[in-house]
């Protein structure tokens, strides 16, 4: 991204230094200096707060309960955090206005007055003074002194420092859109002249208004006052926020720590889910499916669509006349799934809806090998130990994502095998629409479970009839896990010769499938797939042990596994995807 203060010509502000000037001493110590001089330099790279504020793992959250329960245990922990947190997204915001403030002054091109002036519209704005900055140097530099394009600044600016925290967020669409329009009727074109080239290669807003709107989104998510407001937000407002704070975790190029990144998608999970919307950049263009489904199910039915000429697999949602209760907990799950990237994920290019109907589809990566269930039954010397491995992977990165995600519905039928013969987990965020359809007459409650991977805690809770939706936790997708390892292993499913009650009373009673006959399964291997779905849930392993076991226990000749880079076009969804206009972080139209 664009950074403030690349020292290039005089329409330009100069690069301000790497740190800070060493601070004063003050009598009784540092801990009296000013706010600015208690700041690490770089602080808004978290690092020193992090050091000193080391937090206990996160605990087992799935996607519902940090959508809806204010008082579960990740939520306290988010809690915790949020309060060391206000302290740090403060300094950071007087860490970055500082830095914008000593490139205004050192720029030697502008004169006392400009520079007095500047400074004080950085110091009132609440969101893209850096770019504020960068304009006002512009317009005072390459513009007429007869011209009004400063008075039509000031008086944007006489508005806008006006709003508060929340209010300047919600329309952060409408301030650049004017910042650009008044840039673009301002440039001067003669020979000899050069405007602020900043402001035009690369087409987006500095660095520094890219971290200061993350710290004054820390500062709303801890301010009670203000967080009730944020979560209040609905139609147009709630939709601008989730934007921008998507924005917010696509911004690779600004360091913004992991810790800092969980209060992000932890509030952008919560709003999606509140609100019913998800990032306009999900949006995709255009679709094509028709014909009969391949395959259907208790969500919805899966077509083979096209894309830009390109196969994808498109899941037509039903929605069981909830239609609205359907779409806020889709929002939230396409928020997560959106937000996940690993290889042995299956990728998400985006939701699609039909004008003038109801029907929603999720579109993903069409997968010729189908299911690995499918997979293992028609394909000869499969190597089954590198799928379970696969398969173990993807629950180790959902399951230490921040917040914890929870898959929920852990079953052959939800694993694909992708060209290069590698295992990717889909529907890993649908678990949160069963709770939508318990809440359901009984005729539908049979829809949210899939009872013959389902652990025992998890039948035990979805027969007490009090109804509370079932929670799937970390501990079930492993019991899950193993069902699978079952599946893969002897090529059929789990009790797959009893029927739904038969297969619920065996696995409360502590009966599981007998030991597949497999060349492939050794004794070691198969007592640890019998830990998997141990009856208590605190015995089996978590997901990151199952990886270090299967690790441990790969052969030494066995197959390099494929480069990521080789299976996924990342560029593809960028392309399928409505552009975002009015993303928060690009300037100029391209």
């Amino acid at each position: 991204m664009a950074s403030f203060g690349q020292p290039i010509h005089h329409g330009q502000l100069t690069q301000y230094p790497s740190s800070f000037p060493p601070p004063p001493s003050y009598p009784g110590g540092n801990q009296f200096a000013p706010l600015l001089y208690q700041i690490p330099p770089r602080s808004t790279q978290f690092t020193s707060w992090q050091q000193n504020n080391t937090l206990l793992p996160a605990n087992n959250t799935s996607i519902a309960q940090i959508a809806s329960d204010p008082y579960n245990e990740d939520v306290r922990l988010l809690q915790s955090l949020q309060e060391s947190n206000q302290m740090l997204s403060e300094k950071t915001r007087s860490d970055i206005v500082q830095k914008i403030v000593i490139g205004v002054y050192e720029n030697a091109s502008l004169s006392v007055r400009d520079k007095s002036t500047c400074v004080s519209y950085v110091r009132s704005m609440k969101m893209y003074a850096s770019l504020i900055a960068n304009i006002f140097t512009h317009v005072t530099l390459c513009t007429p002194k007869t011209s009004s394009f400063i008075a039509e600044l000031q008086d944007m600016l006489k508005i806008w420092k006006t709003w508060d925290n929340l209010t300047s967020l919600i329309n952060h669409g409408k301030m650049k859109a004017a910042l650009r329009e008044l840039y673009e009727r301002s440039q001067v074109v003669s020979k000899g002249h050069q405007c602020n080239v900043t402001l035009n290669h690369p087409l987006e807003v500095p660095d520094e208004d890219v971290e200061y709107v993350s710290a004054l989104l820390a500062t709303i998510l801890t301010n009670d006052e203000d967080v009730q407001k944020f979560y209040s937000c609905t139609n147009d407002d709630a939709q601008s926020l989730i934007d921008l704070v998507q924005a917010l975790l696509d911004a690779h190029n600004v360091d913004i720590h992991a810790i800092f990144k969980r209060v992000l998608l932890h509030a952008l999970i919560r709003l999606s889910r509140k609100s019913g919307h998800y990032p306009g950049g999900m949006a995709l263009r255009e679709l094509q499916y028709s014909g009969a489904p391949i395959t259907g199910g208790g969500f919805g039915d899966i077509y083979k669509g096209s894309v830009l000429e390109r196969a994808v697999a498109v899941k037509v949602l039903r929605t069981f006349g909830t239609e609205q209760e359907l779409l806020k907990s889709l929002s939230c799950e396409v928020v997560v799934w959106r937000n996940t990237k690993h290889p042995n994920l299956l990728p998400f290019y985006g939701v699609f809806r039909q004008e003038n109907l109801s029907a929603i589809c999720l579109v993903s990566p069409w997968m010729d090998n189908g299911t690995v269930t499918n997979y293992v039954r028609n394909h000869d010397n499969v190597d089954y130990f590198s799928l379970i491995m696969d398969i173990a992977k993807g629950l180790q990165y959902l399951h230490g994502m921040l917040p914890t995600i929870v898959h929920g519905d852990i079953k052959g039928a939800n694993i694909f095998v992708s060209p290069l013969g590698r295992a990717c987990l889909a529907d890993f965020g649908l678990a949160a629409v069963n709770d939508i359809l318990l809440k359901l007459p009984s005729t539908t409650r049979h829809l949210g479970l899939s009872v013959r991977y389902s652990a025992p805690e998890i039948l035990r809770a979805s027969q007490a009839m009090d109804g509370k939706p079932t929670r799937a936790t970390t501990m079930s997708d492993i019991y899950s896990f193993a069902c699978v390892c079952y599946e893969i292993y002897s090529k059929l499913e789990p009790f797959g010769n009893s029927d739904s009650n038969q297969t619920s009373i065996a696995v409360l009673q502590g009966r599981r499938p007998s030991r597949p006959n497999s060349q492939q399964l050794d004794d070691a291997l198969w007592q640890y797939i019998e830990k998997c779905w141990h009856q208590e849930s605190k015995a089996r392993p978590t997901a990151e042990a199952v990886v270090s076991y299967l690790s441990s226990r790969r052969p030494a000749n066995g197959a390099l596994e494929p480069h990521p880079d080789k299976e996924w076009d990342d560029d593809f969804r960028v392309q399928i995807t409505y552009p975002l206009a009015q993303h928060p972080f690009h300037f100029l139209a391209n």
